[in-house]
Parts: C-alpha cells; structure tokens; sequence
C-alpha cells in the first residue's frame, strides 16, 4: 500500500499548521468515500478519518514547536505522527469490530506489515518536498536566534510580554511606530533575530508621486499606501497565506522586483505610520519608541549630514508629528520605550 492520502494530509500540518492538518485529515477519507466509493465508507473511512487527523495534528504540533526546523526536528515529528495515527486508528478499528474480528495480528499487518512501501515513500518524499520549497522561499526555516546579540535592544520586560501575550499557532503582529530616528529599525531587528519573526517596512510602501494628491498630503498619516500595505501584507497574514508584495523604491520612483516571504504566525511592523487607525485592528502589540527633540536632532544629522537632515526637519518630521497628534498615536500604544540613550 502506498498510503497516498497520508502525503497532502502531513505536508498540510507541516506547512500550513496542526489545525489544518487536523481537519485536512479528519475531512479527507470521508470525502473520498462519498465521491469515488473508496475506501468503504464503513468501517474504513470512519476509521481513517481520527487516524489521518492525528497524522496532521501531531505532525504540526511538533513540527512547529521544534526551535530549529532541522531534518532530525521533521523526522521526530514525522515518525511520532505515523505511530500515533497508526495507534488510533487500531483503537477506533477494534472498536467499530470488536477484538474478535480485529486482532492483534491483523493490526500488524495491516497497520505495518502491509503498508511497508508507503511508509518508505513517507519517510524519502516528505523531507524532499519541504527541502524544496524552503530552497523556494514558499515554507520558513525559522531559526529564533539563542545569542546574546541585540538583546541590548530589547527592553526585559518586552520579550516577557510577548512571550505571555502570544498563543502558539494565532497570528500575532507587533507594530513598531515611533518619532524619527529613535531607534524602530534597531528594535524591530533585534526582536526579529530573537523570535524568528519577519520584518515589514513601512518605507516600502512610500506614496507614489500619481498618489499625492493635495487632498492625500494634507490627511494625517497620509503619506504613506496603507491601502497597498493591508491588501498586500495584513490581509494575506490573516488568511495565512505567503506574502507577495513590491517595494516602492522613493529615490528612483519605481516598484522593485516583487518579494515574497513565507507566512509566519509571529510578524513585526516597523516604521512612522506603522500605528496608523486602519492598521490597528490587525495589530496585536502596539509599540512606540520615543525619543526628545534634542536627541533626535543629533542623530537625524549623524545620519544624514547637515544638508541632507534639512528635509527631515522642514518636511518629514513635521508630516509625523501631524500624524501622532492627530490620529493620537500614543494613547493607541501598548507600550511606550524610549530611546535617548
């Protein structure tokens, strides 16, 4: 037996999660046996159906709690899956049929004995197929970074709240807004290497030139495509789908070649305007990274020289205060950190 349903109903807990794996499953032989007849719907599919659930269940479950997602991390969840689905499936079998009919020999045989090539078809397909599609930036192989490094970044008591605040498996989405060079980027990089989690830029999404209209400039927060930002980026993570979207290169006006990026269930949001209203529904933590007049003076020109900061000042600063004072950004934030130091 080549097991061929088992192939889809793995590869969607590794890749889409033990919940979808579950119902993958559990939907899976009962389906196939109301459209083609096969397997029989008594006592066969009713009995796969816990088994192939527990297959994309356990799969997911280890697969993701696993820090490292190395080929040993996917083999244990792999080999766990086989014999705990094989395990319900004989318990729900002797159940429908009792111990006279289904013994223990004829579990043997039939749970391994028989299904011996599609076992090794499992074991050889399933760490190709994910090898493949994380050489093709479809699946993530997320590495949370156990170093010291960047940890000066992160106040203690965020990484506690993060660590409380999100449940495994759930979407959760940190934006970090802040005032102009008061360290957003530094954050979001150092929480990133730390969790494992994407970074998403608000400066990718810089309004084009066709976009800035007198009435578009003149709103609070409105120099920035938050429409292109939900529909390309929030939404899909909600859907939990992979995320494809364009960098908006502001210096040569032009989209860039499109990216994508693998979904993740823990994301960042970094950059002014990250805390805009119609982002926030999205967002569960929302942070923002102060700093003082005199402080962000001094790095605006570190950082962009004395004739380069003067748009800053004369322009860019001025379009974010607007949208801080206006769209009451600090009252909306979870937490406030600030970074004068």
């Amino acid at each position: 037996m080549l097991l061929p349903m088992h192939l889809p109903v793995m590869l969607a807990g590794l890749i889409c999660g033990a919940p979808w794996g579950a119902a993958v499953g559990f939907i899976s032989p009962l389906l196939r046996s109301l459209i083609f007849g096969a397997p029989m719907l008594f006592p066969r599919a009713v009995a796969m159906a816990p088994e192939l659930a527990i297959y994309g269940l356990v799969i997911g479950l280890i697969f993701s709690a696993s820090k490292a997602k190395s080929l040993l991390s996917l083999y244990i969840a792999l080999v766990s899956s086989m014999i705990a689905g094989r395990a319900i499936w004989g318990i729900v079998m002797a159940c429908l049929l009792g111990l006279s009919k289904f013994t223990l020999a004829v579990f043997w045989a039939e749970a391994f004995a028989n299904a011996i090539p599609g076992i090794i078809l499992q074991l050889v397909l399933i760490p190709s197929i994910m090898l493949l599609l994380k050489r093709a930036r479809i699946v993530a192989e997320t590495k949370p970074d156990t170093s010291t490094d960047g940890t000066e970044h992160i106040p203690p008591d965020l990484l506690a709240e993060i660590f409380e605040t999100r449940e495994e498996g759930k979407l959760f989405v940190i934006a970090i807004d802040g005032r102009c060079c008061a360290g957003k980027t530094t954050l979001a990089t150092a929480l990133s290497k730390k969790l494992g989690a994407p970074v998403f830029h608000i400066d990718d999404f810089f309004l084009p030139p066709e976009m800035r209209t007198e009435e578009r400039m003149n709103e609070a927060g409105g120099n920035f495509d938050r429409e292109r930002f939900i529909s390309e980026i929030l939404k899909p993570l909600t859907k939990g789908q992979i995320i494809r979207y364009r960098k908006y290169d502001c210096k040569k006006h032009l989209f860039l070649r499109g990216r994508r990026t693998p979904y993740s269930s823990t994301v960042i949001i970094e950059g002014s305007y990250a805390l805009h209203p119609e982002l926030r529904p999205y967002e569960s933590l929302k942070i923002f990274v102060d700093i003082d007049s005199e402080t962000q003076r001094e790095r605006v020109i570190a950082r962009e020289g004395e004739e380069g900061s003067a748009v800053f000042f004369e322009k860019w600063i001025p379009l974010e205060e607007k949208y801080i004072k206006e769209l009451e950004v600090i009252d909306a934030c979870d937490k406030i950190i600030f970074k004068n130091s």
